[in-house]
């Protein structure tokens, strides 16, 4: 299921690395979270925010960035 807070998706579930590879995060599992898609695609472009590690999980919605 998707992590986040009040989403019940089951289905199209990804794989996410808290601190991104790009960034030196590795595939511990206390890196990683299970998102649904559109959660996924809501924190890559920076509308999610989402800290700590996989045992305490923060979330934190942003206005969409008006960057690009």
């Amino acid at each position: 299921c998707c992590t986040v807070p009040g989403c019940r998706a089951s289905r199209f579930i990804e794989v996410h690395h808290i601190e991104h590879r790009a960034d030196g995060g590795d595939r511990r599992p206390e890196n990683l979270t299970s998102l649904c898609g559109g959660h996924h695609q809501a924190h890559h472009p920076g509308t999610l925010r989402i800290t700590g590690s996989a045992a305490d999980l923060r979330f934190e919605f942003l206005a969409a960035s008006l960057t690009g």
